[in-house]
């Protein structure tokens, strides 16, 4: 709606001499804002510590497969099974790295959002 329109509308005079919304009502609305946001900062906690455990066990799985590639003669790691546990240490590492990016968005969500 036009401002014009919305000051004519609320404009003291004529019988409109009332706020738009009592306190009451804000006092209500703002409460319940509060425990929203309280939710969702909970929530984003909750996901960001998900997040990074995650993360870690992702670490873990791919530092266990590459030690064990590592261990392996070179005839092994040249077969097949050899060739993707290797790739599958590597894409454990690069989707633990990407979490880094959920990680950052759910922090920045907290900084920028909520604060």
């Amino acid at each position: 709606m036009d401002k014009a329109v919305i000051d004519e509308l609320f404009a003291e005079g004529e019988g409109q001499d009332s706020p738009r919304h009592t306190g009451t009502e804000l006092s209500e609305t703002l409460q319940k804002s509060r425990e929203q946001c309280s939710a969702h900062l909970q929530r984003i906690g909750e996901l960001k510590a998900a997040l990074l455990e995650l993360q870690d066990t992702m670490r873990e799985e791919g530092n266990a497969l590459q030690d064990l590639y590592d261990d392996l003669d070179f005839g092994q790691q040249s077969a097949a099974d050899g060739v993707a546990l290797d790739r599958c240490a590597d894409e454990l590492e690069t989707a633990a790295d990407e979490l880094d990016t959920a990680i950052d968005a759910l922090s920045d969500l907290c900084i920028f959002r909520f604060h």
